[in-house]
């Protein structure tokens, strides 16, 4: 029996399980059989990764933001149309009116029938809010000092279609008419249309510029110091 002759020279490795083949004919270099193994291992996994089916494991994903999944959307407008109900059957009731502004204009004095009284009429107007533009109009009288000073009077604040209705006092000392009265208190009584419903209280402060060449004359100013209605 012939013995087999063993070609020294690594053979020329073709694709396929051709190691498996030359390994049982015992015509293969030992060498050359590493290297197909080697060829082959990592062939058959490439290949095994090309075709065989498996499953991915899902993965956590963050909806973008802009996009909603369809649930999302209903849950959102579920959501919406919930809020909104509750804010139509517990409506935020609106904040309550101020009193605030000046009116600026003038005084003058009239006769008055008890010598111990001065009183004025006064007359003006400005931005005054609730009411926007307004015009004013009173009279104020002021307890002489030889007494307890005090002052009463009334306004009454006009936009041409509602009014408001105020008293205002103060505590004078001894100064029948003080030029400046920091904290004259200011009772909204009433008033007509919008705001006859209106009532408050609080304090104003009243500048009167006394016009010592004519002393029954002078300048008149009052700002109101956000009085809630």
């Amino acid at each position: 029996m012939r013995p087999k002759v063993v070609d020294p020279r690594p053979p020329i490795l073709a694709a396929g399980r051709g190691a498996a083949r030359m390994k049982r004919s015992g015509t293969v270099h030992p060498s050359a059989l590493a290297e197909i193994w080697v060829r082959e291992a990592f062939m058959d996994r490439a290949t095994r990764r090309r075709i065989r089916p498996s499953v991915e494991g899902m993965e956590a994903r963050v909806t973008p933001v802009g996009f909603f999944t369809p649930a999302q959307a209903v849950f959102m407008e579920l959501q919406r149309n919930h809020a909104l109900g509750a804010a139509a059957a517990h409506p935020r009731p609106a904040p309550a009116p101020v009193l605030a502004g000046t009116a600026q204009g003038t005084f003058h004095v009239v006769p008055s029938p008890n010598p111990a009284v001065t009183t004025v009429t006064v007359t003006g107007g400005g931005f005054l809010s609730p009411l926007g533009g307004a015009a004013a109009r009173g009279s104020l009288s002021f307890r002489e000092a030889a007494l307890p000073g005090k002052l009463q009077g009334t306004l009454t604040l006009s936009n041409g279609k509602d009014s408001l209705f105020l008293t205002i006092s103060a505590n004078l000392g001894r100064t029948a008419i003080p030029p400046v009265i920091p904290s004259a208190q200011v009772v909204v009584t009433g008033g007509t249309g919008a705001f006859a419903h209106l009532r408050g209280a609080g304090t104003a402060t009243i500048h009167l510029g006394i016009n010592p060449a004519n002393p029954s004359a002078g300048s008149a100013s009052i700002t109101f110091n956000n009085i809630t209605l």
